[in-house]
């Protein structure tokens, strides 16, 4: 009844705490619905378990509606930055419970763009298929999660989620063959991996690199680890501006060919782009100023 009658005004509707059957059975106009437990400042174990729970009950829900991973405090000194990459990746609500004097800019300006528009992915991140059935929290093993992001590239978050007995430090591993499972949230099957080459770009360091095998990197603590896999076209490898949590997300990718690349930059600050030459390939820095209506047209020659 509340559905019909929100749809009948025209308002908006966001169902919490609505994991039951009767709730997601019934989502007919609203298309946003909470898939965790509460989310509670500086609750260590409360906060893992809430990652968790996002991720992996996003695999049912998902399919109807786009997850709500809660509220989340820009001032948690213990996971604020985890929080909002995890929003970010989501592709659901963004909301703050902080007093607004307790604000951390610094965490909240990379979810969105000047206007206050949110950057999103293309599917909700879920889980990779061999981290199902594994409670993360207990196993001494990292959990890594998935999501499309922009005209065609991965982030992957890996997590340190396990409590202190069971894993202070953890090993995760990112593959070349991780990103055949990119348009598998809207395929339903993985792709065959039949790129140039891959760019693999770490969001916390600004740094990338052609990722030839396997890399393993240390978690170390309660942390996560977001990065990017950028396949290899025409000599080019597209991360995006560098600022934001969903980088590839706020560039367009309008023509390429082996000598140019045509982006349209949906937000202020410092694109990436990487570009082969006679030496192998490097990274080209752009810093790009945006204006009103909120793009720049950017054509980057070999």
């Amino acid at each position: 009844a509340l559905e019909e009658e929100a749809h009948r005004q025209g308002v908006g509707l966001v169902n919490c705490m609505a994991q039951n059957v009767l709730n997601i059975d019934n989502t007919h106009y609203s298309g946003v619905s909470r898939v965790s437990i509460d989310y509670k400042k500086f609750d260590r174990a409360m906060a893992r378990s809430h990652l968790y729970q996002s991720y992996v009950n996003t695999l049912l829900q998902g399919q109807t509606v786009w997850p709500d991973h809660d509220m989340f405090h820009s001032s948690d000194s213990l996971c604020g930055g985890m929080m909002a990459r995890s929003k970010a990746v989501s592709g659901g609500p963004v909301y703050l419970s902080d007093d607004p004097a307790d604000f951390k800019e610094e965490l909240i300006w990379p979810l969105v763009d000047s206007e206050g528009k949110v950057f999103r992915p293309q599917a909700p991140a879920v889980p990779f298929p061999d981290e199902l059935g594994v409670n993360p929290m207990f196993s001494g093993k990292a959990f890594r999660v998935f999501a499309p992001v922009g005209d065609e590239a991965m982030a992957i978050i890996c997590y340190n989620l396990n409590n202190e007995e069971t894993g202070t430090s953890v090993k995760a591993t990112v593959s070349p063959q991780d990103f055949r499972w990119r348009n598998a949230l809207e395929n339903g099957i993985p792709a065959e991996y039949d790129e140039e080459g891959m760019l693999i770009y770490d969001w916390e360091k600004k740094t990338g690199l052609l990722l030839r095998a396997p890399a393993e990197m240390t978690l170390q603590g309660f942390t996560d680890r977001l990065l990017f896999l950028c396949p290899v076209r025409d000599g080019w490898a597209v991360v995006g501006v560098e600022e934001k949590y969903l980088s590839p997300a706020v560039v367009r990718i309008v023509s390429r060919t082996e000598q140019k690349l045509v982006l349209d930059v949906l937000a202020s600050g410092t694109l990436k782009v990487w570009a082969e030459d006679e030496l192998g390939g490097r990274m080209r820095t752009i810093e790009v100023e945006v204006g009103k209506p909120g793009m720049k047209r950017i054509t980057i020659k070999r």
